[in-house]
């Protein structure tokens, strides 16, 4: 899996408010909390996998096709926009399709890149092992910069 950032995005804060919720002494507390909320707004990332195509042309299809309502960590924050492209399954590999790929929104300047590597400088702590639990397996990445497909050779 590697992930190109197209544009960055802003960090926005948002609050909830929960009532009735239990106290350390197993009380319910009338007093409603308030909890503050990040998330990205505005970003802009070409995801791609690289694989068997019969494995990529299923899941091509899976979200082009989508069972239940697709979000984007909260079911609040559905994509605003396909995720998926009309040519995106590719015969090339996945660092040099995410590279040469058209940019998905205009910008200047170069782009993140940040690519599954077993040798990367990075651990994310990201894997699911156990959903109920919260348990989670690292994998290693590695980040770079690339220019922006549209400003190649000027």
């Amino acid at each position: 899996m590697g992930v190109r950032v197209d544009r960055e995005g802003s960090l926005e804060m948002d609050f909830q408010t929960s009532a009735d919720v239990f106290t350390a002494d197993g009380k319910i507390s009338k007093n409603a909390v308030v909890s503050r909320r990040y998330y990205l707004a505005d970003a802009v990332f070409l995801v791609g996998l690289e694989g068997p195509l019969e494995i990529l042309t299923s899941l091509d299809q899976a979200v082009r096709h989508p069972e239940w309502q697709l979000y984007l960590g909260r079911k609040a924050f559905p994509p605003s926009l396909p995720v998926w492209l009309p040519d995106g399954l590719r015969q090339g590999g996945l660092e040099d399709e995410l590279q040469a790929y058209p940019a998905l929104v205009e910008g200047k300047g170069k782009m993140r890149l940040i690519l599954e590597d077993e040798e990367g400088q990075f651990q994310r702590r990201d894997v699911p092992l156990n959903f109920a639990r919260r348990a989670f397996a690292a994998r290693s990445i590695r980040m770079e910069f690339c220019s922006r497909p549209d400003e190649k050779g000027a």
